[in-house]
C-alpha cells in the first residue's frame, strides 16, 4: 500500500490483475488488464467499452506538411485532444522522452474531413502530457483499491 504512490504502474498492474483474478473482482481485472495492455480488442475492450477521458490528452492535427488545423471556436476544442489507447509501460517509456508524437487517427480524419472540409493527416502532441495522464491513472487505481476496502 505504502509504494502505490512511488512504484512504476507497471509493476503494479500485474500484482492488481493477480489479485482481482483471485478475489474474482472481473470488473478491476477487466480494468488493470486494459490499462496494463492497451485499449483494443485482442485485450478484452468490448465493443461498448470507451477509453476513460482520464486517458485524454492535448495535442494538435496536421496536415501532411505539419501545418496545424487551427480551431479557434471554444466548442469545438475537443478536436484538439484524444485518448490514448496505449498499455501502461508503453506511455511510461514515451513520458521519458522529451519529443512530439504523431500519429494516425482515421476516424477523427474522416470526420474533420466530412465535417470541416479540411484534409489532415495525423495527430501531434508532447509527450510530456503523458505525466499527467500517469497520475490519472495511479489515482483511478488508488480509488479501486479503496472501493474494495
Amino acid at each position: 500500500r505504502n509504494n502505490i504512490h512511488s512504484v512504476e504502474l507497471s509493476r503494479l498492474l500485474p500484482h492488481v490483475i493477480q489479485m482481482s483474478k483471485k478475489t474474482k473482482n472481473t470488473e478491476l481485472e477487466k480494468w488493470a488488464r486494459l490499462e496494463f495492455q492497451g485499449y483494443y480488442k485482442e485485450n478484452g475492450m468490448a465493443e461498448n467499452d470507451i477509453v476513460p477521458a482520464y486517458r485524454t490528452i492535448a495535442g494538435q492535427h496536421e496536415n501532411e506538411y505539419g501545418h496545424p488545423l487551427i480551431i479557434s471556436d471554444p466548442k469545438l476544442g475537443f478536436i484538439n485532444e484524444t485518448r490514448l489507447r496505449n498499455g501502461i509501460k508503453e506511455l511510461e517509456e514515451l513520458s521519458k522522452e522529451r519529443k512530439m508524437v504523431f500519429m494516425r487517427e482515421p476516424i477523427a480524419i474522416k470526420a474533420i474531413r466530412e465535417n470541416l472540409d479540411v484534409e489532415v493527416t495525423r495527430f501531434a502532441f508532447n509527450t510530456r502530457g503523458i505525466l499527467s495522464i500517469l497520475e490519472a491513472i495511479r489515482m483511478e487505481l488508488i480509488d479501486r483499491l479503496d472501493d474494495i476496502k
